[in-house]
């Protein structure tokens, strides 16, 4: 994907205007933010507009990058552990952070992690249920 259609894409589902560069520059720091598929982030971008503002979406725009059902997966997990704590407290904007770090902490956060295709969730999600 390049740009052009990405700059589109945050267009129409989070409404920023299509001179705003900020979150396109930040999104291709990723160093795999070409090979998501415009399809893939359209459906990312959706589930999470149902769950999360666009400011919370946007502070951690590389989410949209990784596969729908591993993060839904991991988010479920990780509210299920921590919602209910009282030693923990987190905003919606550090579930997704806490999320892309459960994914990118066994690819030494090289953006590796964008491969995993649900193959280390069941390893996250025990290693949650442990702890």
């Amino acid at each position: 994907m390049s740009q052009k259609p990405l700059r589109y894409l945050l267009n129409t589902k989070l409404k920023i205007p299509l001179t705003n560069v900020e979150v396109v520059k930040k999104l291709m720091k990723h160093p795999h933010w070409k090979t998501a598929g415009f399809h893939d982030i359209g459906k990312m971008l959706d589930y999470l507009m149902e769950n999360f503002t666009v400011d919370e979406i946007c502070a951690n725009i590389h989410i949209v990058l990784y596969s729908r059902s591993v993060i839904e997966e991991l988010l479920a997990d990780l509210r299920k552990k921590y919602s209910q704590s009282t030693e923990y407290s987190f905003t919606n904007r550090q579930y997704l952070a806490l999320c892309l770090y459960m994914i990118e902490k066994d690819t030494h956060f090289t953006g590796d992690g964008i491969w995993n295709k649900g193959h280390n969730t069941q390893k996250q999600s025990s290693c949650l249920s442990k702890n």
